[in-house]
């Protein structure tokens, strides 16, 4: 009876060496993908923060401008449109940020004709725009 069992014993241990050898190609493109995943994912958060602290602590692009323009705003404008427009005369950075501050902050623009400069933040920009005090 020893012997049956003790063969038995070396079956299982060959059968399990044989389990523990690894593929290597397979384990470098598995913790290849998991680093593009990982890389992705840190990028997200870091790119979420970015939106997120510039929605809520908007800064003047540059604060010590002197530079004015008149924006018109039309009644058929849009708010992506006006940002838009606000992000090419380079008074704010980014309209995106601009459009889901409008949403956040539940401003809805009013036409007429206003004077915009570098030296607003875009909340206050929103804030003149839509005649919100």
């Amino acid at each position: 009876m020893k012997t049956k069992t003790t063969e038995k014993a070396k079956s299982t241990e060959i059968k399990s060496r044989k389990k523990k050898k690894t593929n290597i190609p397979y384990l470098i493109i598995k913790y290849s993908i998991l680093m593009v995943i990982f890389v992705f994912v840190a990028f997200g958060i870091y790119k979420g923060y970015d939106i997120g602290y510039h929605i809520f602590f908007s800064e003047p692009k540059n604060p010590n401008s002197k530079r004015v323009i008149t924006l018109y705003i039309d009644s058929d404008d849009t708010i992506k449109t006006v940002g838009k427009e606000l992000e090419e005369e380079n008074i704010i950075d980014d309209a995106t940020v601009f459009f889901i501050q409008s949403k956040v902050f539940q401003c809805d623009i009013t036409s007429g004709t206003y004077e915009v400069g570098e030296f607003m933040s875009q909340r206050e920009i929103l804030e003149k725009i839509s005649q919100k005090k």
